[in-house]
């Protein structure tokens, strides 16, 4: 039971920080995003937050990584939910108590029973209204603002925290294979925007295949992973053999169209002169 629960925190938290090749900041940027949304009462809705996050960012020229902040919402889930909304709300009944904002009262089993039979009383349109406005004023609030309070707290420690654990982790790989940070980074850690910068005509030759042209590697330091197939081959020179391949069976049916045609002549001018023979002989 733990080792599953272990494999699962692994899959969903800690493998796409320890397989990511994104930048260090871009990484600490999308733990950040990650965090707030998911300490906030949203559960169900907190990737789609994320991602619409995310692409107002690249709006505005900041990037993080999606996968690292879409991977974090998995921290509050319908096994956690219950933990986490509780201390959402208690946290932000003080918080608002402290700054004299709204009075709220804990969450009791006698308070759920009052707010069940009063809504009971009521029709089911009417009463469903009463629950959602009861819900989302006394509860709702508090849990939201809480949320926000620990998405906030969370991320100013995540954000050096994920620089220093990426930089030992990346550090060690880089020993491994006999190089400094800078040295592996460069080698291993790469931006597709600009790989584009350089020329967007690299990027189709070599992305997925065996090797990378040695012109192209030297120029933008992108050397992708081998897969074990052999390199496709490229697509300008087929189609330059294809089209001479056309050109020249074009060519060749045109010479025998011609010599189909020249045979035919010559038939009926043989036939014509031998037509001919026999009516001279017979006006001599």
């Amino acid at each position: 039971m733990l080792r599953r629960l272990w494999t699962i925190i692994d899959e969903r938290l800690i493998m796409p920080f320890r397989e990511s090749h994104a930048p260090v900041e871009e990484v600490a940027r999308g733990t950040v995003v990650g965090l707030i949304w998911a300490l906030t009462p949203l559960v169900g809705i907190q990737m789609y937050l994320v991602f619409m996050t995310w692409t107002i960012a690249r709006l505005l020229r900041i990037r993080f990584s999606l996968a690292i902040g879409i991977a974090l919402v998995w921290i509050t889930n319908p096994l956690t939910m219950a933990f986490f909304y509780y201390g959402f709300y208690e946290t932000g009944r003080f918080f608002l108590q402290f700054m004299n904002l709204m009075h709220s009262d804990p969450i009791t089993m006698e308070r759920i029973a009052v707010l069940v039979d009063a809504a009971g009383q009521k029709s089911l349109i009417d009463g469903l209204i009463y629950w959602f406005e009861t819900f989302l004023r006394d509860f709702g609030i508090p849990s939201l603002i809480g949320g926000f309070v620990w998405g906030g707290i969370s991320s100013v420690v995540a954000y050096p925290f994920t620089i220093r654990m990426m930089n030992r982790h990346r550090t060690r790989l880089a020993e491994k294979e006999g190089l400094t940070l800078a040295e592996w980074e460069k080698r291993h850690i790469h931006r597709f925007a600009d790989l584009a910068r350089h020329g967007k005509e690299e990027l189709p030759p070599y992305v997925g295949e065996h090797e990378a042209p040695a012109e192209a590697v030297a120029r933008t330091g992108f050397q992708p992973p081998s897969t074990g197939r052999p390199a496709k081959p490229a697509a300008r020179p087929a189609k330059k053999a294809t089209s001479q391949t056309r050109n020249k069976s074009s060519a060749n049916a045109k010479q025998a169209s011609a010599k189909h045609a020249n045979s035919k002549t010559g038939k009926k001018k043989a036939s014509s002169s031998d037509k001919a023979g026999p009516r001279k002989k017979k006006s001599a």
